[in-house]
C-alpha cells in the first residue's frame, strides 16, 4: 500500500509540472486566461489530493510501525511461554531429525524438542537432492553399493533410503561417511541408536522442479522408516516456496507446515505426544493446534 501510494504521489509530481509547462505555454501562445484559469484550479485539484495523499502515507507509515511493534512484542511472548508449554511432554522420547530442505529450520525444531524432554539421537541434513539431477557426486556412492547402471533418481532414492538405514538399524555407517565425504550429507549424533520418532523436515524454497526432493528422496525415505515401524512426523517452514506438506499427507504420516513458528513448534510436540493430524496455517491443515484435551 505504501508502495503503491508513493508511485501516485510520483505521477501527481509529473502531472503538476506538466500542468506548469502547459500554464506557460498557454499563457504565451493563446493569451486565453479562460484556459489558464481552468488549469490552475485543476492544478489546485491535484495539489489538495496530494496533501491527503501525503497525509494517508503518514498514518499508513504509522500503522506499519505499530504492527511490526506488536509483532515483535509477539514473538518475544511467545518465545518465553514456548519451554512451559512443552514441558516434559516427550520425556525420555529418542528422536531422529532428518532436514531435506537444507533451510536452516532444523535448530527451532531441534531446539523446541530438547525443551520437551526429548533427547535428540541424530540430525542429518541431506545435501540437495542426493545427486538426481546430476550423479557426479554419486559416482564413488554408486560404485560402493553397486548402483553403476542405475539412473540418477533411483540412486537418489536407494541413498535416502540408506539414510533411513542409518537411522535403523544403523549398521551402514560405513556408507553414510562415504556420502558425507562426497558432499551428499551432513550429519550428528549417534546413528542407529533406538528411537521412537523421526521428524523429516521438508520443503524447498527452489523453483526447478530437477532439485526438488518431495519424490526422488522424502518419498522413498519415509516409506522405508514407517515399514521399520518407527513414527515419522513431516514438516516444513511456513513461507516454503513449494510445499511437500501433500505428498506427506499421501504417505498418511501426521504434518506441520509452519514448524519455524513458536505454534508449529507447539503443534509438533503435541502430535508427537499421542495427537496425529495435519497442523498449521495452510490449505492442506486440518487444524491450528492439536486438541489439548485429548493429547496424551
Amino acid at each position: 500500500m505504501i508502495i503503491d501510494l508513493r508511485y501516485h504521489i510520483a505521477s501527481l509530481v509529473a502531472v503538476f509540472l506538466a500542468l506548469a509547462i502547459g500554464i506557460a505555454v498557454g499563457s504565451v501562445m493563446l493569451g486565453n486566461e479562460s484556459i489558464v484559469w481552468q488549469q490552475e484550479k485543476l492544478a489546485d485539484n491535484l495539489e489538495g489530493e496530494l496533501r491527503v495523499l501525503r497525509m494517508d502515507n503518514l498514518q499508513l507509515r504509522q500503522k506499519v510501525s505499530a504492527l511490526q511493534n506488536s509483532v515483535h512484542k509477539q514473538g518475544d511472548f511467545e518465545k518465553g511461554i514456548l519451554p512451559e508449554l512443552v514441558k516434559q511432554r516427550l520425556e525420555g522420547l529418542q528422536v531422529a531429525v532428518v532436514d531435506t530442505s537444507n533451510a536452516g529450520v532444523s535448530v527451532k525444531v531441534v531446539d523446541a524438542l530438547k525443551l520437551s524432554g526429548a533427547r535428540i539421537a541424530s540430525v542429518t541434513t541431506i545435501q540437495g537432492n542426493l545427486g538426481a539431477g546430476t550423479d557426479s557426486r554419486q559416482q564413488k556412492v554408486r560404485e560402493y553399493l553397486g548402483l553403476e547402471d542405475k539412473r540418477p533418481e533411483e540412486v537418489a532414492g536407494e541413498l535416502a533410503r540408506q539414510v533411513g538405514r542409518g537411522i535403523f538399524p544403523g549398521d551402514n555407517l560405513a556408507v553414510l561417511n562415504l556420502m558425507e565425504q562426497e558432499g551428499l550429507l551432513k550429519k550428528s549424533g549417534e546413528m542407529g541408536v533406538p528411537v521412537n520418532a523421526v521428524v523429516i523436515i521438508g520443503g524447498t524454497q527452489e523453483i526447478d522442479p530437477g532439485k526438488v526432493s518431495a519424490v526422488t528422496v522424502d518419498v522413498p525415505l519415509v516409506k522405508y522408516l514407517t515399514e521399520k515401524g518407527l513414527k515419522v512426523y513431516g514438516v516444513e517452514e511456513v513461507d516454503t516456496a513449494i510445499s511437500y506438506i501433500p505428498v506427506y499427507q499421501k504417505l498418511k504420516i501426521s504434518t506441520v507446515d509452519n514448524v519455524d513458528t513458536i505454534p508449529g513448534q507447539v503443534a509438533l510436540v503435541r502430535a508427537m505426544q499421542g495427537r496425529p493430524g495435519h497442523y498449521g496455517v495452510k490449505s492442506t491443515a486440518k487444524s491450528f493446534l492439536p486438541d489439548e484435551a485429548t493429547a496424551k
